[in-house]
């Protein structure tokens, strides 16, 4: 007894499922391709990143004369400066207030110097003619005063404050003369007047104020090299540039 023929198109799944099978079984024997590189012989590069500091191979050391705020840095890290360079400005307005008061000073000095002139020198020399003329005087009645006590119309009384008079008077003489000798134009009256004008001008030529195109006092280099910088701080000198 023959069996039956199967479908035609069974036929055909079946064969293509062999098919199908027998190419995943070639490739899998065939294995996976790669990239082939021949090999060669060559230097190897590594970078390596690091933080660090830079030091400069020499350091310049700036400060003020005197102490206040600063007002700003003029220059960054690194930059280049040269001699005369402002680098830092202070706050003027202490020192503003400085220069007025040492300016009323230096008026006030002027106008003691002009009175002294005007009035004191001369009335030392008033008080001391005055003085010569009062000794004249009671040296003359105490002369008088004695003869008159020599020959018995006065008593001792009278002699006695005849030459109080006289010594009062020799007295304010000797105090007029030591004054009018200090109101000499080259005497210590006039010296102590110019010595405080001295002193006052000095205090107004140190410290001055900024010029007008710029607000407060500049420090400027020494000389021509890199800067540094630091932040602004309070009565401290400019920082060192490196």
């Amino acid at each position: 007894m023959s069996l039956p023929r199967p479908p035609r198109w069974l036929v055909g799944v079946a064969a293509l499922v062999a098919v199908a099978l027998a190419v995943l079984a070639f490739r899998s024997l065939q294995g996976r391709a790669v990239d082939v590189v021949p090999a060669t012989t060559t230097r190897l590069k590594q970078s390596v990143v690091v933080s660090g500091r830079v030091l400069a191979p020499a350091k310049v050391e700036i400060g003020a004369t005197i102490t206040g705020r600063i007002a700003s840095v003029a220059v960054d890290d690194g930059d280049r400066v040269a001699a005369g360079q402002v680098v830092v400005v202070l706050e003027s307005d202490e020192l503003a207030a400085a220069l007025a008061q040492a300016q009323s000073s230096v008026r006030a000095a002027e106008s003691r110097i002009r009175q002294w002139r005007s009035v004191g020198a001369p009335n030392a020399r008033e008080q001391l003619a005055q003085a010569e003329a009062n000794a004249r005087l009671a040296e003359s009645e105490h002369a008088r005063q004695s003869a008159l006590f020599a020959q018995g119309f006065i008593g001792q009384a009278r002699l006695d404050e005849s030459r109080r008079s006289l010594s009062v008077a020799q007295s304010q003489l000797a105090a007029a003369r030591s004054t009018a000798e200090a109101n000499r134009d080259d005497g210590a009256e006039r010296q102590i007047l110019e010595d405080q004008l001295a002193t006052a001008r000095a205090a107004r030529a140190t410290p001055r104020p900024p010029s007008s195109r710029r607000r407060g006092s500049s420090r400027r280099r020494p000389a021509s090299c890199s800067s540094g910088r630091r932040s602004p701080a309070t009565s401290r000198s400019p920082a060192a540039p490196r």
